[in-house]
C-alpha cells in the first residue's frame, strides 16, 4: 500500500477529538471506520442521511464501521452524536462503475431482452431473502478476518455493472479464482444464519459475526455447515462451484455491513489480515 493510500487510512487527530483515525474520504460502496473513545464503546452512533451503526471492539479498538451504499448519494456527512467531542465529516466521492457486456449462454437460456429480465428479476428476490437475515448484537470474532479460499486471486472486483441486452445489474462482491471443489473457509467466527440454493446465486451460505457484519459464499458446489452451527474462523465450510447463474466456477464472496453490500476489498483493508 502506498504512502497517499496510508495517508487515507490512518489520519491522526487532536486529542479532544474522539477520532484517533479514520477513513475521512470513501467511495460509493467502500466501508470507513473511525476510532473511538472508551465512552462510545457500546454506543450506535446515528449519521444524518447514511442511518446509525454499532461500535464494535477490532485489536483493543473501538471502531464505528459506517458502510455505504453503492448508490448513496455523495457528499460530506458529519458524524457526531457521542458525548461532547469534535464532530468529524466523513467525504464520499462517486464510484466509477465499468461496464461489461455479458452474453447469457445459452444453458443459462438464452442472450434475450425477456431472459435478462427475468434474470435480473431472480438476482434481486435472491438479495431480498438476504435482507432478512438475523445479526445478532454480540460480536462473535476478535481477530481479523481471512480470505476464503488459501491462496486468494481476484478474478472480478465490486462494483463493475454487468449488462445483457441492455438490462444492467450491479456486482456487488468479490470473485475469486476457485476451481470445482476447492476448500472454501469460513472468513472469520459466526454463526451460519443461512444456507440454501437459490435462482441466481446457487448454493450459498451466510455467516452472521455479530453487529452487523455477514459474508456471504456463493455458487458453491458443497455445503458443510448446518444453519445455526457456532464455526470457528478457518473452518471448513463448503467447496466452490458452478451453480447459479454463472459462466464458470469461481467463488463469489459479498460482506454485508448493516444490511448494505460493501466492496470486500476495502473491508479487507482494516479489518483483514495482514501479508
Amino acid at each position: 500500500m502506498s504512502y497517499k493510500k496510508l495517508l487515507v487510512f490512518f489520519i491522526l487527530f487532536s486529542p479532544t477529538s474522539i477520532f484517533a483515525y479514520s477513513t475521512t474520504t470513501a467511495k460509493q460502496g467502500d466501508v470507513s471506520f473511525f476510532e473511538m473513545s472508551d465512552e462510545c464503546k457500546k454506543a450506535n452512533i446515528k449519521i444524518p442521511k447514511l442511518g446509525t451503526f454499532p461500535v464494535i471492539n477490532f485489536q483493543k479498538k473501538n471502531l464505528l464501521v459506517v458502510p455505504i451504499d453503492i448508490n448513496n448519494a455523495t457528499g460530506t456527512f458529519i458524524i457526531s452524536s457521542c458525548g461532547s467531542n469534535t464532530d468529524q465529516s466523513l467525504i464520499v466521492s462517486s464510484r466509477l462503475k465499468d461496464t461489461k457486456i455479458f452474453v447469457i449462454p445459452n444453458n443459462k437460456g438464452g442472450d434475450t431482452v425477456k431472459n435478462a429480465n427475468k434474470i435480473k428479476r431472480e438476482i434481486g428476490n435472491d438479495a431480498r431473502i438476504f435482507d432478512k437475515i438475523f445479526s445478532n448484537k454480540k460480536q462473535f470474532w476478535l481477530d481479523p478476518f481471512m480470505f476464503p479460499v488459501k491462496e486468494p486471486v481476484i478474478t472480478d472486483t465490486y462494483g463493475y455493472v454487468r449488462s445483457s441486452q441492455g438490462v444492467e445489474v450491479s456486482h456487488k462482491g468479490t470473485d475469486f479464482k476457485a476451481e470445482i471443489g476447492t476448500p472454501v473457509y469460513s472468513m472469520n467466527k459466526g454463526v451460519v444464519r443461512y444456507i440454501g440454493v437459490l435462482p441466481s446465486y446457487g448454493k450459498t451460505i451466510i455467516i452472521d459475526h455479530g453487529h452487523g457484519i455477514q459474508t456471504v459464499y456463493l455458487h458453491l458446489s458443497k455445503i458443510f455447515v448446518k444453519n445455526g452451527a457456532l464455526v470457528e474462523k478457518g473452518r471448513l465450510i463448503g467447496n466452490s462451484g458452478n451453480t447459479g447463474f454463472v459462466d464458470g466456477a469461481h467463488l463469489h464472496i459479498s460482506i454485508r455491513v448493516s444490511g448494505i453490500s460493501i466492496d470486500p476489498e476495502s473491508f479487507m483493508k482494516v479489518l483483514g489480515e495482514k501479508k
